[in-house]
């Protein structure tokens, strides 16, 4: 835990040598270098300040440090030892992770204020030469991954965390049998996956969307495509032929990481959903107007050419009732 050393009075320009002392060197000892081990008494010749560390050795209630330098008064200072702990950073009764998605958990450890948290005014380390580990594990593997299963002592520790599956697992945090630790599990509520976003715009009556249906998983996964809305759906494989849409509800059993392209026909116009099922996984919907689509005569017919016959033969096509889509000329308006 660092300290301040300063010199007040005198000459600006005189150099000051001040001895610093431990009365209880079992109890205290001082460092004018964090990086280096503690001594009963150190010797500093600042200008007009200097700054120098001292360690706790092991915890008792307090000790003194005299300051002492020529041509000045003696001053004497009162440290107070207060119990340290190992505690978990923002405690809550259970984590809530995602599979999947990578996480981690902080852990503080040092002195406690008077709500008894390590105290967020601590600016201290560990004494130099002290060298603890803490080991990590977590008491279901299929649930729960820890990457990293030890990590040195510190007065803050970023412990990495890989949810795997859903499900429910406990962190097992071991720590030397010296460190009075408050954080020797910690609850782990792992939650179902997550469909990634999806969406079907432009659905069109009497017309076929294709839908890109992805298993985000690393294993197998089988998933239902349905409708749950007013406008009832048909599902398949393919645009058109024997497997094209007609089920109302299409069951793709897909590989890791897999996509299938789906295809889908509305049954009617207005407000159709369009949803996402499999086991361990949060049900996904997406919602979309259904419209009815726009007629235009096929390019090339002969609408705009002078009938030999009474009648002349034009081919009509169906086209998504959209700006973009309208903007492409397939043919003119069909007139009287």
């Amino acid at each position: 835990m660092p300290i301040s050393v300063v010199a007040s009075g005198g000459d600006a320009q005189s150099s000051v040598s001040a001895t610093l002392t431990s009365l209880d060197p079992d109890k205290l000892r001082i460092s004018s270098d964090g990086a280096a081990t503690g001594e009963a008494s150190i010797t500093a010749s600042p200008e007009r300040k200097s700054a120098c560390k001292p360690w706790q050795r092991r915890a008792r209630r307090h000790g003194a440090c005299p300051l002492k330098a020529p041509g000045y008064a003696t001053a004497e200072r009162e440290v107070q030892f207060v119990t340290a702990e190992l505690q978990m950073m923002n405690p809550a009764p259970s984590l809530s992770l995602r599979p999947l998605v990578s996480s981690s958990v902080g852990l503080l450890y040092g002195p406690l204020d008077e709500r008894g948290l390590v105290s967020s005014q601590f600016g201290g380390s560990l004494r130099p030469g002290i060298r603890s580990s803490v080991r990590i594990s977590s008491s279901d593997s299929n649930v729960l991954g820890i990457p990293q299963s030890e990590m040195t002592l510190a007065t803050y520790m970023n412990i990495p965390l890989l949810p795997v599956a859903p499900g429910r697992a406990r962190i097992q945090i071991d720590a030397p049998s010296q460190i009075n630790n408050r954080v020797a599990t910690i609850d782990a509520v792992v939650g179902p996956f997550q469909f990634n976003y999806f969406s079907v715009s432009g659905l069109v009556r009497y017309l076929v969307s294709k839908l890109t249906v992805t298993n985000p998983r690393p294993q197998p996964t089988a998933v239902t495509v349905s409708s749950d809305g007013r406008i009832p759906l048909r599902f398949g494989t393919a645009a058109s032929g024997a497997d094209g849409p007609s089920g109302s509800s299409l069951l793709a059993n897909l590989s890791a990481n897999e996509s299938l392209d789906a295809h889908v026909e509305p049954a009617g116009s207005g407000i159709a959903t369009i949803r996402l099922d499999a086991p361990d996984f949060a049900s996904a919907s997406s919602g979309t107007y259904v419209s009815y689509p726009q007629v235009r005569l096929d390019q090339g017919s002969p609408a705009e050419r002078e009938p030999v016959e009474p009648y002349i033969e034009v081919a009509v096509i169906l086209v998504v009732p959209t700006a973009a889509l309208s903007a492409c000329r397939w043919g003119p308006p069909l007139a009287p």
